[in-house]
């Protein structure tokens, strides 16, 4: 008998911890992209059928696609499409001094 109360005591305290965790509101985001295949720029390998989450401007979550819904004011399909994040044009010349002062003139 006592052992039966131990347990259903233990499952009630699971069961109210698991119900404490689960949020109570539904994240928004800005952005979603689903099933893309994302390129992992770390390791270079790629990750097929990704869903990418977006909130001002900043990538917040990358998931399997086919964990969760997600709630976005915008969805993009990217099926068959590649992501790569943090990837922006970095191209400079170093030269010049004065004749690029020059040149930037006559432009």
């Amino acid at each position: 008998m006592k052992f039966l109360r131990l347990f259903f005591g233990l499952t009630v305290a699971a069961l109210l911890a698991d119900c404490a965790r689960r949020p109570t509101k539904l994240e928004i985001f800005d952005v979603v992209i689903n099933h893309v295949t994302v390129v992992d720029v770390v390791t270079g390998q790629l990750k097929p059928n990704q869903v990418v989450t977006v909130s001002k401007g900043k990538i917040v979550g990358v998931d399997p696609a086919d964990k969760d819904s997600y709630a976005a004011k915008q969805y993009v399909n990217g099926n068959g499409r590649y992501l790569i994040p943090g990837l922006w044009d970095m191209h400079v010349h170093f030269r010049g001094g004065d004749s690029l002062i020059a040149a930037n003139k006559k432009a």
